[in-house]
Protein backbone atom coordinates (compact mmCIF):
# COMPACT_ATOMS: atom_id res chain seq x y z
CA UNK A 1 0.00 0.00 0.00
CA UNK A 2 2.99 2.33 0.92
CA UNK A 3 4.73 1.28 -2.51
CA UNK A 4 1.64 2.20 -4.16
CA UNK A 5 1.13 5.73 -2.65
CA UNK A 6 4.81 6.41 -3.39
CA UNK A 7 4.27 5.75 -7.04
CA UNK A 8 1.25 7.90 -7.44
CA UNK A 9 2.92 11.18 -5.49
CA UNK A 10 5.88 10.30 -7.93
CA UNK A 11 3.70 10.45 -10.53
CA UNK A 12 1.65 13.89 -9.43
CA UNK A 13 4.80 15.33 -9.17
CA UNK A 14 5.96 14.57 -12.93
CA UNK A 15 2.79 15.43 -14.60
CA UNK A 16 2.92 18.69 -12.18
CA UNK A 17 6.22 19.16 -13.60
CA UNK A 18 4.96 19.10 -17.18
CA UNK A 19 1.97 21.81 -16.09
CA UNK A 20 4.97 24.25 -15.08
CA UNK A 21 6.93 23.55 -18.27
CA UNK A 22 4.14 24.70 -20.32
CA UNK A 23 3.61 27.90 -17.96
CA UNK A 24 7.10 28.79 -18.46
CA UNK A 25 6.59 28.26 -22.28
CA UNK A 26 4.59 31.05 -22.78
CA UNK A 27 6.92 33.61 -21.15
CA UNK A 28 10.07 31.78 -22.62
CA UNK A 29 8.32 31.89 -26.26
CA UNK A 30 8.23 36.40 -26.42
CA UNK A 31 11.46 36.48 -24.79
CA UNK A 32 13.93 37.08 -27.54
CA UNK A 33 11.40 39.69 -29.12
CA UNK A 34 9.75 41.28 -25.86
CA UNK A 35 12.47 43.99 -24.47
CA UNK A 36 12.53 44.72 -28.96
CA UNK A 37 9.12 45.19 -28.70
CA UNK A 38 8.71 47.67 -25.88
CA UNK A 39 11.29 49.73 -26.86
CA UNK A 40 9.35 50.47 -30.10
CA UNK A 41 7.04 52.42 -28.22
CA UNK A 42 9.30 53.91 -25.92
CA UNK A 43 11.86 54.56 -27.84
CA UNK A 44 15.02 54.69 -25.73
CA UNK A 45 16.56 51.63 -24.12
CA UNK A 46 16.66 53.17 -20.59
CA UNK A 47 12.78 53.48 -20.74
CA UNK A 48 12.16 49.43 -21.72
CA UNK A 49 13.44 49.05 -17.72
CA UNK A 50 10.90 52.18 -16.54
CA UNK A 51 8.40 50.23 -18.04
CA UNK A 52 9.26 46.64 -17.12
CA UNK A 53 9.44 47.93 -13.45
CA UNK A 54 6.39 50.15 -13.28
CA UNK A 55 4.82 47.14 -14.00
CA UNK A 56 5.79 44.88 -11.30
CA UNK A 57 5.26 47.47 -8.85
CA UNK A 58 1.63 46.36 -9.07
CA UNK A 59 2.70 42.37 -8.85
CA UNK A 60 4.22 43.07 -5.47
CA UNK A 61 0.65 44.08 -4.01
CA UNK A 62 -0.52 41.00 -6.24
CA UNK A 63 2.09 39.05 -4.39
CA UNK A 64 1.13 39.80 -0.89
CA UNK A 65 -2.74 40.01 -1.52
CA UNK A 66 -2.52 36.50 -3.47
CA UNK A 67 -2.61 34.82 0.51
CA UNK A 68 -6.20 36.51 0.72
CA UNK A 69 -7.19 34.95 -2.81
CA UNK A 70 -5.71 31.58 -2.11
CA UNK A 71 -7.72 31.52 1.39
CA UNK A 72 -10.72 32.63 0.23
CA UNK A 73 -10.84 30.36 -3.20
CA UNK A 74 -7.93 28.13 -2.95
CA UNK A 75 -5.18 27.56 -5.27
CA UNK A 76 -6.40 25.68 -8.08
CA UNK A 77 -9.28 27.83 -8.23
CA UNK A 78 -7.06 31.02 -8.03
CA UNK A 79 -4.35 29.48 -10.35
CA UNK A 80 -6.74 28.45 -13.01
CA UNK A 81 -8.61 32.30 -13.24
CA UNK A 82 -5.38 33.51 -13.38
CA UNK A 83 -4.00 31.70 -16.27
CA UNK A 84 -7.09 32.48 -17.80
CA UNK A 85 -6.72 36.25 -17.66
CA UNK A 86 -2.90 35.81 -18.48
CA UNK A 87 -4.20 34.11 -21.65
CA UNK A 88 -6.77 36.61 -22.92
CA UNK A 89 -4.00 39.65 -21.62
CA UNK A 90 -1.09 37.85 -24.09
CA UNK A 91 -3.60 37.75 -27.14
CA UNK A 92 -4.16 41.60 -26.39
CA UNK A 93 -0.64 42.73 -26.65
CA UNK A 94 -0.94 41.83 -30.62
CA UNK A 95 -3.54 44.65 -30.65
CA UNK A 96 -1.97 47.69 -28.77
CA UNK A 97 -1.15 50.98 -30.46
CA UNK A 98 -0.08 52.99 -28.33
CA UNK A 99 2.55 52.98 -25.11
CA UNK A 100 -0.15 53.52 -22.79
CA UNK A 101 -1.96 50.99 -23.84
CA UNK A 102 0.85 48.75 -23.45
CA UNK A 103 1.82 50.09 -20.16
CA UNK A 104 -1.82 49.06 -19.16
CA UNK A 105 -1.77 45.24 -20.57
CA UNK A 106 1.59 44.66 -19.34
CA UNK A 107 0.28 45.99 -15.68
CA UNK A 108 -2.70 43.40 -15.69
CA UNK A 109 -0.42 40.78 -17.71
CA UNK A 110 2.52 40.51 -14.73
CA UNK A 111 -0.05 40.61 -12.30
CA UNK A 112 -2.26 37.32 -13.48
CA UNK A 113 1.22 35.72 -14.09
CA UNK A 114 2.71 36.25 -10.67
CA UNK A 115 -0.70 35.22 -8.71
CA UNK A 116 -0.68 32.01 -10.99
CA UNK A 117 3.14 31.50 -10.71
CA UNK A 118 2.43 31.91 -6.65
CA UNK A 119 -0.45 28.98 -6.79
CA UNK A 120 2.22 26.77 -8.86
CA UNK A 121 4.57 27.22 -6.38
CA UNK A 122 2.66 26.22 -3.09
CA UNK A 123 1.13 23.35 -5.24
CA UNK A 124 4.67 21.43 -5.38
CA UNK A 125 4.09 21.12 -1.07
CA UNK A 126 0.96 19.78 -1.45
CA UNK A 127 1.81 17.00 -3.32
CA UNK A 128 5.86 15.97 -2.28
CA UNK A 129 6.98 15.17 1.05
CA UNK A 130 9.11 17.21 2.85
CA UNK A 131 11.99 14.86 3.01
CA UNK A 132 11.70 14.67 -1.16
CA UNK A 133 11.31 18.52 -1.34
CA UNK A 134 14.52 19.58 -2.54
CA UNK A 135 14.31 16.71 -5.55
CA UNK A 136 10.84 17.75 -6.35
CA UNK A 137 11.92 21.18 -6.77
CA UNK A 138 15.01 20.55 -8.81
CA UNK A 139 12.80 18.45 -11.45
CA UNK A 140 10.15 21.07 -11.54
CA UNK A 141 13.06 23.69 -12.32
CA UNK A 142 14.62 21.14 -14.50
CA UNK A 143 11.02 21.21 -16.78
CA UNK A 144 10.41 24.65 -16.77
CA UNK A 145 14.02 25.24 -17.97
CA UNK A 146 13.69 22.95 -21.02
CA UNK A 147 10.69 25.09 -21.75
CA UNK A 148 13.22 28.36 -21.36
CA UNK A 149 15.76 26.33 -23.39
CA UNK A 150 13.20 25.65 -26.36
CA UNK A 151 10.53 28.25 -26.69
CA UNK A 152 13.13 30.94 -27.36
CA UNK A 153 15.05 29.16 -30.15
CA UNK A 154 11.71 28.91 -32.02
CA UNK A 155 10.26 31.99 -30.84
CA UNK A 156 13.23 33.52 -32.37
CA UNK A 157 12.37 31.71 -35.15
CA UNK A 158 9.34 32.51 -36.16
CA UNK A 159 9.94 35.94 -34.93
CA UNK A 160 12.62 36.38 -37.77
CA UNK A 161 9.78 35.04 -40.05
CA UNK A 162 6.15 36.04 -39.05
CA UNK A 163 6.50 39.46 -36.74
CA UNK A 164 5.63 39.35 -32.93
CA UNK A 165 2.33 38.93 -33.14
CA UNK A 166 2.37 35.20 -33.76
CA UNK A 167 4.70 34.52 -30.08
CA UNK A 168 1.86 36.26 -28.55
CA UNK A 169 -0.97 34.24 -30.18
CA UNK A 170 1.18 30.90 -28.98
CA UNK A 171 2.07 31.96 -25.74
CA UNK A 172 -1.87 32.84 -25.52
CA UNK A 173 -2.32 29.31 -26.20
CA UNK A 174 0.25 27.65 -24.12
CA UNK A 175 -1.83 29.28 -20.98
CA UNK A 176 -4.99 27.66 -22.23
CA UNK A 177 -3.25 24.58 -22.34
CA UNK A 178 -2.34 25.05 -18.66
CA UNK A 179 -5.43 25.68 -17.66
CA UNK A 180 -6.44 22.29 -19.48
CA UNK A 181 -3.90 20.39 -17.96
CA UNK A 182 -4.78 21.63 -13.91
CA UNK A 183 -8.65 20.65 -14.92
CA UNK A 184 -7.36 17.22 -16.06
CA UNK A 185 -4.73 15.95 -13.41
CA UNK A 186 -7.18 16.96 -10.27
CA UNK A 187 -4.05 17.92 -8.32
CA UNK A 188 -5.09 17.68 -4.27
CA UNK A 189 -4.48 20.81 -1.91
CA UNK A 190 -4.15 20.62 0.94
CA UNK A 191 -5.59 23.44 3.51
CA UNK A 192 -3.69 24.17 6.50
CA UNK A 193 -4.65 25.55 9.61
CA UNK A 194 -3.52 28.84 9.79
CA UNK A 195 -3.62 31.93 11.67
CA UNK A 196 -6.20 34.72 10.09
CA UNK A 197 -3.98 37.98 10.22
CA UNK A 198 -3.94 41.41 7.65
CA UNK A 199 -1.56 41.48 5.19
CA UNK A 200 0.05 44.75 7.53
CA UNK A 201 0.76 42.00 9.77
CA UNK A 202 1.84 39.22 7.47
CA UNK A 203 5.14 41.32 6.57
CA UNK A 204 5.73 42.34 10.02
CA UNK A 205 5.59 38.40 11.29
CA UNK A 206 7.80 37.09 8.48
CA UNK A 207 10.79 39.65 8.62
CA UNK A 208 10.55 39.38 12.64
CA UNK A 209 10.01 35.07 12.59
CA UNK A 210 14.00 34.46 12.15
CA UNK A 211 16.72 35.92 10.34
CA UNK A 212 16.74 33.14 7.82
CA UNK A 213 13.73 34.23 6.38
CA UNK A 214 15.36 37.12 5.91
CA UNK A 215 18.16 36.42 4.24
CA UNK A 216 16.66 33.95 1.95
CA UNK A 217 14.53 37.31 1.06
CA UNK A 218 17.56 38.86 0.07
CA UNK A 219 19.19 35.84 -2.03
CA UNK A 220 15.65 35.38 -4.33
CA UNK A 221 15.49 39.05 -4.26
CA UNK A 222 19.02 39.31 -5.58
CA UNK A 223 18.57 35.91 -8.43
CA UNK A 224 15.66 38.06 -9.98
CA UNK A 225 17.39 41.43 -10.35
CA UNK A 226 20.05 38.94 -12.23
CA UNK A 227 17.73 37.40 -13.91
CA UNK A 228 15.22 40.06 -15.38
CA UNK A 229 18.77 42.48 -16.19
CA UNK A 230 19.98 39.75 -18.61
CA UNK A 231 16.49 38.43 -20.12
CA UNK A 232 15.79 42.49 -20.76
CA UNK A 233 18.80 43.88 -21.91
CA UNK A 234 20.44 41.08 -23.47
CA UNK A 235 18.31 41.33 -26.84
CA UNK A 236 18.63 44.99 -26.48
CA UNK A 237 22.49 44.20 -25.99
CA UNK A 238 22.46 41.92 -28.83
CA UNK A 239 20.77 43.68 -31.51
CA UNK A 240 23.08 46.69 -31.14
CA UNK A 241 25.69 43.96 -33.04
CA UNK A 242 22.87 43.60 -35.93
CA UNK A 243 22.34 40.26 -34.82
CA UNK A 244 18.82 38.71 -35.88
CA UNK A 245 15.93 37.68 -33.39
CA UNK A 246 16.39 34.09 -34.35
CA UNK A 247 20.26 34.34 -33.32
CA UNK A 248 18.92 35.81 -30.00
CA UNK A 249 16.59 33.53 -29.46
CA UNK A 250 19.67 30.80 -29.96
CA UNK A 251 21.73 32.88 -27.12
CA UNK A 252 18.81 33.19 -25.12
CA UNK A 253 18.10 29.48 -25.17
CA UNK A 254 22.42 28.76 -24.38
CA UNK A 255 22.13 30.14 -21.13
CA UNK A 256 19.27 28.25 -19.91
CA UNK A 257 22.02 24.94 -20.92
CA UNK A 258 23.71 25.03 -17.19
CA UNK A 259 19.97 25.25 -15.54
CA UNK A 260 19.37 22.16 -17.25
CA UNK A 261 22.32 20.21 -16.54
CA UNK A 262 22.84 21.47 -12.78
CA UNK A 263 19.51 22.59 -11.33
CA UNK A 264 18.48 18.78 -10.80
CA UNK A 265 21.58 17.61 -9.82
CA UNK A 266 21.98 20.79 -7.49
CA UNK A 267 18.83 19.70 -5.27
CA UNK A 268 20.05 16.10 -4.85
CA UNK A 269 23.56 17.62 -3.88
CA UNK A 270 22.08 20.30 -1.21
CA UNK A 271 21.57 16.74 1.14
CA UNK A 272 25.34 16.42 1.04
CA UNK A 273 26.48 19.41 0.99
CA UNK A 274 23.98 21.75 2.38
CA UNK A 275 22.28 24.70 0.79
CA UNK A 276 24.12 27.66 2.51
CA UNK A 277 27.40 26.27 0.97
CA UNK A 278 25.92 25.81 -2.75
CA UNK A 279 23.87 29.14 -2.60
CA UNK A 280 26.55 31.35 -1.79
CA UNK A 281 29.17 30.20 -4.42
CA UNK A 282 26.44 30.35 -6.84
CA UNK A 283 26.33 34.04 -5.71
CA UNK A 284 30.08 34.61 -6.08
CA UNK A 285 30.15 33.24 -9.76
CA UNK A 286 27.30 35.25 -10.50
CA UNK A 287 29.29 38.09 -8.86
CA UNK A 288 32.73 37.11 -10.73
CA UNK A 289 30.22 36.88 -14.50
CA UNK A 290 29.06 40.42 -14.01
CA UNK A 291 32.59 41.61 -13.48
CA UNK A 292 33.52 40.00 -16.88
CA UNK A 293 30.76 41.11 -18.51
CA UNK A 294 31.57 44.21 -18.02
CA UNK A 295 35.46 44.20 -19.10
CA UNK A 296 34.24 41.64 -22.10
CA UNK A 297 31.03 43.82 -23.19
CA UNK A 298 33.01 44.89 -26.90
CA UNK A 299 33.78 41.31 -27.64
CA UNK A 300 30.09 39.68 -28.38
CA UNK A 301 31.59 36.11 -27.87
CA UNK A 302 33.51 36.59 -24.45
CA UNK A 303 30.80 38.49 -23.67
CA UNK A 304 28.01 35.78 -23.94
CA UNK A 305 30.52 33.02 -22.33
CA UNK A 306 30.58 35.26 -19.48
CA UNK A 307 26.67 35.89 -18.69
CA UNK A 308 26.60 32.07 -19.61
CA UNK A 309 29.04 31.37 -16.56
CA UNK A 310 26.62 33.89 -14.46
CA UNK A 311 23.57 31.17 -15.08
CA UNK A 312 26.02 28.36 -13.91
CA UNK A 313 25.67 30.13 -10.38
CA UNK A 314 22.09 30.82 -11.13
CA UNK A 315 22.16 27.03 -10.96
CA UNK A 316 23.34 26.64 -8.10
CA UNK A 317 20.36 28.75 -6.22
CA UNK A 318 17.80 28.58 -8.20
CA UNK A 319 16.27 24.67 -7.16
CA UNK A 320 17.18 25.45 -3.27
CA UNK A 321 16.23 29.24 -2.10
CA UNK A 322 12.37 28.19 -1.94
CA UNK A 323 12.58 24.58 -0.72
CA UNK A 324 14.82 26.62 1.62
CA UNK A 325 12.22 28.82 2.65
CA UNK A 326 9.13 26.46 2.91
CA UNK A 327 11.79 23.85 4.93
CA UNK A 328 11.94 26.78 7.76
CA UNK A 329 8.84 27.58 7.59
CA UNK A 330 5.95 26.41 9.98
CA UNK A 331 2.98 24.78 8.19
CA UNK A 332 0.61 27.57 9.72
CA UNK A 333 2.56 30.27 8.52
CA UNK A 334 3.14 29.07 4.72
CA UNK A 335 0.52 30.69 2.67
CA UNK A 336 0.56 33.85 4.52
CA UNK A 337 4.78 33.51 4.18
CA UNK A 338 4.24 32.39 1.26
CA UNK A 339 3.16 36.09 -0.54
CA UNK A 340 5.25 37.78 1.39
CA UNK A 341 8.55 35.83 0.21
CA UNK A 342 7.66 35.83 -3.23
CA UNK A 343 7.69 39.64 -3.30
CA UNK A 344 11.06 38.99 -3.23
CA UNK A 345 11.23 38.17 -6.93
CA UNK A 346 9.04 41.43 -7.82
CA UNK A 347 10.93 43.91 -5.94
CA UNK A 348 13.84 42.54 -7.77
CA UNK A 349 12.48 42.58 -11.02
CA UNK A 350 12.10 46.88 -10.24
CA UNK A 351 15.29 46.90 -8.49
CA UNK A 352 17.26 45.58 -11.58
CA UNK A 353 15.73 47.40 -14.12
CA UNK A 354 15.70 51.09 -13.03
CA UNK A 355 19.47 50.52 -11.41
CA UNK A 356 19.99 49.62 -15.21
CA UNK A 357 17.89 52.20 -16.71
CA UNK A 358 19.56 55.21 -14.44
CA UNK A 359 23.52 53.47 -15.17
CA UNK A 360 22.66 53.62 -18.92
CA UNK A 361 20.66 57.32 -18.81
CA UNK A 362 23.95 58.49 -17.05
CA UNK A 363 26.69 56.16 -18.57
CA UNK A 364 25.98 53.29 -21.21
CA UNK A 365 24.59 49.80 -21.61
CA UNK A 366 27.60 48.42 -20.63
CA UNK A 367 27.81 50.48 -17.52
CA UNK A 368 24.65 49.42 -15.61
CA UNK A 369 27.23 46.15 -15.08
CA UNK A 370 29.71 48.11 -13.01
CA UNK A 371 27.18 48.87 -10.74
CA UNK A 372 25.48 45.14 -10.44
CA UNK A 373 29.40 44.17 -9.18
CA UNK A 374 29.19 45.49 -5.98
CA UNK A 375 25.45 44.63 -5.22
CA UNK A 376 26.19 40.85 -6.05
CA UNK A 377 28.96 40.90 -3.95
CA UNK A 378 26.80 42.07 -0.72
CA UNK A 379 24.51 39.57 -1.41
CA UNK A 380 26.96 36.84 -1.65
CA UNK A 381 27.87 37.89 2.09
CA UNK A 382 24.18 37.44 3.12
CA UNK A 383 24.15 34.27 1.51
CA UNK A 384 27.03 32.71 3.22
CA UNK A 385 24.61 33.47 6.74
CA UNK A 386 22.30 30.94 5.63
CA UNK A 387 22.40 27.95 8.09
CA UNK A 388 22.84 24.71 6.27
Amino acid sequence: MLHLKHRIQKNQIGKYAIIVLIFASAGAFISPIYSLFIKRFVIQDNLVGVLISCATIFAIFASIFSSKLIKKYGKIKTLKTTTISASLLYLSLTLVKTTFSLTIIEILRTTSITIAAICLGLLIKDISKKSELDKAEGLTYAFSNIGWFIAPILGGFLANIYGFDVLFIIASMLMLVTVVGIDSNQFKEHNYTHTEINLKEDIIAYFTHNSELKHIYIVSLGLSMFYITTVTYLPLILSESNITTTQIGFIMSLLIVPLLLFEYPVGLFAKKQGDQKLITRGFLIITISTLAMYVSYNNTTIFIMSMLLGYIGAAMIEPLKDAYFIKRTPKEHTTSFWGVYKTSHQIGSIIGPLIASIAITFMTLNGMFLIFIPLFGYITYISSKLKN
